[in-house]
């Protein structure tokens, strides 16, 4: 059987100039709005293009081909969650365990729901998406900035690989909060779902 080749994901340079960091702006703005629109198969270079108003020789001087473009909106996406959830969590921080657990995880529907429509998207039509680097190291960095505000400081009893019980409870957490937003279950309120998962992970840390 032979492997899937995965297409150049990365782009060609970096912006250096205001000027062209703007274009570049506008490039992954209307990526992200054509997907929404019209799904990941029904995306072009040349569509991009004519909706933001560049040359398709600008989009290829930064971006060898429509996978780039959305690997950079992804990318995109994902800081944009990430640096929701840091301010989040400072503030999550100065309270207690169970207060701080609520206040994490209602950011993190906050951020999801959003940005559900490009989500949505995501992940259930971008083919490569676990290949792009942000996506690879989200479940990494989520559990380093819920270290860092001291979500993680209470270790289960029973439990002897902390490691693994904090890896696997920050991706669970993650496909929690995506499921619940993207495909929510049409029998239990949303409200529901949060105050459960909270008291979950609460007497998972205590």
């Amino acid at each position: 059987m032979r492997s899937r080749k995965i297409p150049r994901l990365s782009p060609k340079k970096v912006p250096q100039q205001a000027r062209s960091r703007q274009m570049v702006g506008d490039i992954l703005e209307t990526a992200a709005r054509l997907l929404v629109r019209g799904g990941y198969e029904a995306l072009t270079t040349n569509h991009v293009a004519d909706e933001a108003g560049v040359g398709i020789a600008s989009v290829y001087e930064y971006f060898p081909n429509k996978q780039a473009i959305v690997a950079a909106v992804v990318t995109r996406v994902a800081e944009d969650v990430l640096d929701e959830l840091q301010k989040a969590l400072a503030e999550a921080a100065h309270a207690n365990a169970k207060e701080g657990l609520a206040l994490w995880l209602d950011a993190m529907f906050g951020a999801i729901e959003r940005r559900r429509a490009i989500l949505t998207v995501m992940v259930r039509e971008i083919p490569f998406l676990w290949e792009i680097p942000a996506v690879q190291s989200l479940g990494e960095r989520l559990l380093q900035l819920a270290r860092g505000a001291g979500m993680l400081s209470r270790k289960p009893v029973v439990v002897a690989h902390y490691e693994a019980v904090a890896y696997l409870m920050t991706i669970m957490v993650r496909a929690a909060v995506l499921e619940s937003v993207i495909r929510p279950p049409p029998h239990i309120p949303q409200a529901e779902l949060r105050k459960t998962l909270t008291q979950l992970l609460t007497d998972l840390l205590a």
